[in-house]
């Protein structure tokens, strides 16, 4: 197929909501599995744009990305102890958990390139 170099170039325009953002350090850090960073992604999908704040069910989480519920559940307690994320528990009875999407520290890419 032939390339038409004189057609116009479509740019991303965060305004209309049908992408996010993921910081490149969290696709770089070494301590993070390819399931932690799917679930992060996947969080990342749910999250309000303004708070960075998601409830998906851990259902949801595993469904939509494709990694078992046992993994998920593994994956979410990673990110949480490396402070990708934090969660605050929904407390049972049907109430879900709300996930933040927290700060990166500047200081995880000098973990990465040691």
């Amino acid at each position: 197929m032939a390339i038409n170099w004189d057609a116009p170039i479509e740019i991303r325009d965060f305004r209309n909501g049908d992408w996010f953002w993921i910081q490149k350090s969290v696709w770089q850090d070494k301590n993070l599995s390819a399931s932690d960073k799917i679930i992060y992604g996947t969080i990342a999908f749910f999250a309000n744009q303004k708070s960075q704040t998601a409830w998906p069910a851990l259902t949801t989480l595993a469904s939509f990305s494709g990694i078992s519920y046992r993994q998920s559940y593994r994956s979410l307690k990673q990110l949480e102890k490396l402070l990708y994320i934090r969660i605050i528990r929904g407390g049972g009875r049907g109430k879900p958990n709300q996930y933040q999407l927290l700060k990166i520290k500047g200081d995880m890419m000098a973990e990465f390139n040691n």
